[in-house]
């Protein structure tokens, strides 16, 4: 006999399972109402090369796109940095920003060990319009810390989009302990 609360996992998952977490965007969706049913024929070929375009999930029914960026911490020591940062649709706190939220991994490997630092921030960003620049932004973010000990710190950002899929951004991150982290990071859509 199935119990009542393995019946509302399965309703929930199946609820969940239902619901489209990442999207194409490029791909044009039509609405599926009863009014408007969907007579479209599939054009997969299994052989042809995928169009190029970025991915990144669906957040209440808007398409968001996912960036990587890729660099190092420049100070106080060299280390790999790497991470993600997701767009937040409809926040803002004025003309010209927009907010996002940013996963990172500082990592350190020598001969002493493996040490990482990943910061989880929630990050507001200001775009002002500057001649001859692409497209700078100016923000700063706020979020756990988590290494050996979880800490809360911040963030400052900067950097500019030099090409539709290619910019440059730095950070000067206050970890919450020791010294302030600089770093420099190339950033690129999925």
């Amino acid at each position: 006999m199935i119990s009542r609360s393995q019946l509302s996992k399965a309703i929930a998952f199946a609820t969940l399972a239902s619901v489209p977490l990442f999207a194409k965007a490029d791909v044009p969706s039509l609405p599926n109402t009863p009014f408007s049913p969907i007579t479209q024929v599939s054009t997969f070929d299994p052989f042809s090369k995928p169009a190029p375009c970025q991915v990144g999930p669906i957040i209440g029914g808007h398409f968001v796109p996912l960036n990587l960026r890729l660099g190092a911490e420049l100070s106080p020591r060299t280390k790999f940095d790497g991470g993600v940062d997701l767009d937040v649709p409809g926040v803002h706190f004025g003309r010209g920003s927009s907010a996002r939220i940013d996963f990172d991994a500082i990592v350190s490997a020598n001969f002493g060990g493996v040490s990482t630092l990943f910061p989880l921030t929630f990050d507001l960003i200001y775009h002002p319009a500057f001649v001859g620049i692409h497209n700078p932004y100016l923000g700063f973010g706020i979020g756990p810390y988590f290494g050996e000990r979880t800490r809360f710190g911040g963030k400052i950002v900067f950097g500019a989009n030099f090409t539709r899929d290619l910019g440059l951004e730095g950070a000067v991150h206050f970890a919450g302990y020791g010294p302030a982290l600089f770093t420099l990071q190339v950033r690129f859509p999925l």
